[in-house]
């Protein structure tokens, strides 16, 4: 909580005293993520991610009830030493407020570098949503995250991170997403390199989801706990 208040007096827009129409849930986020390389000149990319989340639910009185699972994987290329492109799909059930399937079939660009101390990624995703009591109708949305770290300390093991993740549905469905604006997340962060392929973060989550009116928009306050493998 003590991050909270911090975070709001430094302006942070996402953080700053909510309004009474918005439902405001506090959560747990745990990432688990797998890269490798799957061809000789390591060029070729397999991707994994595990990802339960546990939330509060302010608007059905539940406390600490299993809300989402996320499956994903990919098969990647790297173009370059700082561009990969990506070709994915994801299995996304929704436990809480209200069961539903949603299968994802996406694609990637991620776009990497450093400026003097701070290591830049740029991540651009498209995905295609089928989601459960949509007759097979498929909605569209666009993602880009940003996403800087910068070294705490001379050895590079110790990094504050700042991201923030823009999402905007281009194909909205009638039992589902409307076209427009749909979420904004943004993260802060410590990661801490553990390894040469092995890195944990922990860090505050602020998720601000636009719903269909008249329901009122969310925004979950998450702790994320990330453990992320990468061998190239």
């Amino acid at each position: 909580m003590g991050l909270l208040v911090i975070l709001a007096a430094l302006g942070w827009p996402n953080l700053a005293v909510a309004d009474e129409a918005l439902r405001n849930d506090l959560q747990q986020w745990d990432v688990v993520t797998l890269t490798l390389p799957v061809s000789p000149g390591k060029r070729a990319l397999w991707y994994g991610e595990v990802q339960p989340r546990v939330g509060n639910l302010q608007d059905r009185g539940s406390s600490g009830d299993f809300t989402q699972l996320i499956l994903r994987t990919a098969v990647g290329w790297q173009l370059s030493n700082r561009v990969s492109v990506w070709q994915g799909y994801a299995w996304t059930p929704v436990f809480e407020p209200i069961n539903v399937n949603e299968h994802r079939i996406y694609q990637q660009l991620n776009i990497q570098g450093t400026i003097r101390r701070l290591q830049l990624t740029n991540r651009t995703r498209l995905e295609e949503r089928w989601i459960e009591n949509n007759d097979g109708k498929v909605s569209i949305r666009l993602r880009h995250l940003v996403r800087g770290m910068v070294p705490l300390d001379a050895k590079q093991r110790w990094f504050i991170v700042l991201s923030e993740e823009a999402f905007v549905t281009l194909k909205g469905v009638s039992n589902g997403p409307a076209a427009g604006f749909d979420q904004n997340r943004l993260f802060v962060g410590i990661n801490r390199k553990l390894s040469e392929a092995v890195n944990a973060e922990l860090g505050y989550m602020n998720q601000w989801i636009n719903t269909r009116d008249p329901v009122s928009d969310r925004m979950n306050h998450a702790i994320l706990l990330g453990l992320n493998v990468q061998f190239r």
